[in-house]
């Protein structure tokens, strides 16, 4: 009797293991596929509002720039290498016009002129 309740006992702990061993070999792939998934739509999300992030800056500052009506060189430098990242970051065309009326501004201050 214990020698049989033992057997049984064994077969389904056999049974158990390898159940759990093709489980787990089914899942893995999948829960790995998932987690990939995961991962991409969150880069892609950081992308995206890392690029906003830029474009508005870029904005702002192209915008104080473009009031002044003069762009000191080092100003031109900070904000091609900020420009530089944005755009790596998806070519989409928007801050374009307002760069190029930035960079067609003179370097130097111009002189005030009385009334």
């Amino acid at each position: 009797m214990w020698e049989n309740l033992t057997n049984t006992a064994l077969t389904m702990l056999v049974g158990l293991i390898i159940t759990a061993i093709f489980n787990g070999a089914i899942n893995i792939p999948q829960k790995k596929k998932a987690e990939e998934t995961q991962r991409e739509e969150d880069i892609l999300l950081l992308k995206k509002g890392i690029q906003a992030l830029l474009k508005n800056d870029l904005k702002v500052r192209y915008d104080y720039w473009l009031d002044q009506k003069f762009a000191p060189e080092d100003a031109r430098e900070d904000l091609e290498a900020e420009y530089r990242i944005y755009h790596s970051l998806g070519k989409n065309g928007v801050m374009d016009g307002r760069r190029a009326k930035f960079l067609d501004l003179p370097i130097d201050q111009p002189a005030e002129t009385e009334v």
